[in-house]
């Protein structure tokens, strides 16, 4: 048991398409789908590894589906800067070369989420500087 959590918590850190046994209650990536290589199929492995009725949680960083709706916000510079030169980069050095990056959208996540079988994909918040992205087993 990780310090301070309930007994019927725990936390574990591993690759995204191999971390196990489950089922979970709940799946959360925190600043990391849009730097896998392979969304699509960490979000498969999330789905599979989650019981019935279990929720997927993904917190990314705001972003909008269009460039320009984007315009005057203010971290609209520098993630794309960030995007450019980390994020996307990072995707492209790891097998499947998926290169979602930080400015991919909620529309793109929200579908992404939808094709692994997800069901009721929402944006759960939009805080300004993260969005927070929910789906159900």
């Amino acid at each position: 048991m990780d310090a301070g959590s309930p007994s019927n918590v725990s936390f574990r850190v591993a690759d995204a398409t191999s971390f196990g046994p489950g089922p979970y209650d709940v799946v959360v990536y925190f600043d990391a789908l849009h730097d896998l290589g392979d969304p699509p199929a960490a979000l498969r492995h999330a789905y599979a590894s989650l019981a019935e009725g279990g929720i997927l949680v993904a917190v990314e960083p705001w972003s909008v589906d269009r460039l320009e709706d984007g315009i005057g916000h203010p971290s609209v510079r520098i993630n794309y800067a960030v995007s450019t030169s980390m994020c996307t980069p990072c995707s492209l050095a790891q097998p499947g070369g998926y290169a979602l990056g930080t400015q991919g959208g909620p529309a793109k996540r929200l579908r992404l989420l939808e094709e692994a079988g997800f069901r009721d994909a929402v944006l759960a918040a939009d805080t300004g500087f993260n969005l927070v992205l929910t789906a159900r087993r």
